[in-house]
């Protein structure tokens, strides 16, 4: 599977492609949504996807992960239609970019792991986390990366897997 640069993810949330924006459709105003075909349209023509298939299999992912949705829910499928999409950041999810991130980071950090014979999908360590944010430069210490990752967790962001354990710079699962 092709994955969204980070970098590419922000220039399209950044209004950089001009794709966002408020939209009318049957007398409703939708805020910051795009068009499935024209955000297609987009990522083949700066050569990010091979081709419509590929950058619809980029989207569903999107969507799998609830970054993505459809603006009245309707659909849990990504099509390459006109058909009105939103990320979460519209104010009816809660906001994480740094979940974003993780999703979308080549770096495979949020994935299937396991802790005492458990398995538990998108999860990472705590010391793999703080290395990730500190080689992305997100954070300029274990120390802040710690503080970091207590908050995400205090206001319930990130969880440890089994709800037991605060935040530790360790091996226990998030």
């Amino acid at each position: 599977m092709v994955l969204i640069q980070p970098s590419l993810f922000l220039r399209l949330r950044l209004q950089d492609s001009k794709l966002i924006k408020d939209r009318r459709h049957n007398l409703r105003t939708y805020p910051n949504c795009f068009v499935a075909q024209e955000l297609i349209d987009w990522l083949i023509a700066l050569k990010e996807v091979p081709d419509r298939v590929t950058a619809v299999q980029l989207m569903q992912h999107l969507m799998d992960h609830d970054i993505l949705r459809h603006v009245c829910d309707k659909w849990p499928v990504f099509k390459d239609a006109k058909y009105l999409y939103r990320f979460r950041e519209d104010g009816t999810f809660p906001f994480n970019i740094l979940y974003e991130y993780l999703i979308i980071s080549k770096d495979y950090i949020l994935q299937l792991r396991q802790e005492k014979g458990v398995a538990y999908e998108c999860s990472s360590s705590g010391y793999m986390l703080i290395d990730w944010l500190l080689q992305n430069g997100e954070i300029e210490s274990r120390r802040q990366g710690l503080e970091l990752c207590r908050a995400l967790l205090q206001h319930g962001i990130i969880q440890h897997v089994s709800l037991k354990h605060h935040f530790f710079d360790s091996g226990l699962l998030h």
